[in-house]
């Protein structure tokens, strides 16, 4: 009984070894995670938004809108970033339940606004 308690207590290498291990492939996976996402900066934001810019001057669908804001909230600076959030959060009412159509634009005007305005300012490619 005595030797089986030690043991519980003193992991062996082998265990030991594992253990470090897996620890160590959890920090990697989680630094590849942050390191993989996009870059929060003005030029990724700009060069999202050309990229999208059809769905934002056509009559786009609201899924299209969606997943062309959600886009630029993805790299979206943290100047602009609350607008971009607030837009793909009425996108994400809209699309739940379209009668919310009309209120959450509403809701989502000055944000757009501002949005529009970032995009003038700061992405002379537009």
């Amino acid at each position: 009984m005595k030797n089986q308690s030690t043991h519980l207590i003193h992991p062996n290498k082998r265990t030991m070894t594992a253990i470090i291990a897996v620890l160590i492939l959890v920090a990697i996976i989680i630094g590849l995670s942050i390191a993989m996402q996009p870059q929060r900066t003005v030029e990724n934001f700009c060069q999202s938004a050309k990229e999208e810019k059809s769905n934002f001057k056509a009559n786009a669908s609201y899924d299209k809108l969606l997943g062309s804001f959600k886009k630029l909230d993805a790299v979206a600076p943290e100047d602009i970033h609350p607008d971009t959030s607030l837009v793909v959060k009425g996108y994400e009412s809209i699309a739940r339940d379209p009668s919310e159509a009309v209120s959450s634009e509403l809701g989502m005007s000055s944000s757009q606004m501002r949005i529009n305005n970032y995009i003038t300012k700061n992405c002379s490619n537009y």
